[in-house]
């Protein structure tokens, strides 16, 4: 049987091609992230089983906007806040909450948190930006008056310094 100089050439390309595949090797990528633990919320139920069972036949137990507001009372504050939005993804079943902070009546500039809960009432993420500090004592607040005077007085103070060098004297008032 006669080889001609394509089919030798074909024939040497394919048993190269193959001992290259036999030498390589597979490598581990390695994370460049950080290895965070995932949680899941499960809404709490007298009849866990059952409505697991329930939610298999008849579609989610609990409305998604209450499991994912029980979850913000539960677990991340117990300040005021109001539903934002909420609606559930297409695609995939997914809803979406989205509450505000409200203190005093007023929302909270970027007081956010947002909830995502799948088609069976877990929660499967969630993000906030709630300020968790403590309550401000509107007592301690300056008037507006008050504060203009406060500023003004700084700033001379400031004029004096760079003028003069140094600051009053505290019994020259």
């Amino acid at each position: 049987m006669k080889f001609s100089k394509t089919q030798s050439y074909s024939l040497l390309a394919a048993a190269l091609a193959v001992a290259s595949t036999v030498a390589a090797h597979r490598t581990r990528v390695q994370s460049f992230g950080p290895e965070l633990a995932h949680q899941v919320y499960h809404s709490p139920s007298a009849e866990a089983d059952f409505a697991e069972i329930h939610s298999y036949f008849a579609g989610p137990a609990e409305n998604p906007t209450k499991v994912a507001t029980d979850f913000v009372e539960k677990h991340l504050t117990s300040s005021d806040y109001i539903i934002k939005n909420a609606y559930t993804s297409k695609h995939n079943g997914i809803t979406h909450v989205y509450l505000r902070q409200v203190v005093e009546g007023l929302e909270v500039v970027n007081g956010d948190i947002n909830v995502n809960v799948d088609s069976n009432g877990n929660v499967i993420s969630y993000g906030d930006s709630f300020f968790k500090g403590g309550a401000v004592d509107s007592d301690g607040l300056l008037s507006i008056r008050d504060w203009i005077q406060q500023e003004g007085e700084a700033i001379l103070e400031q004029g004096r310094q760079l003028a003069f060098g140094g600051r009053k004297s505290r019994g020259s008032q």
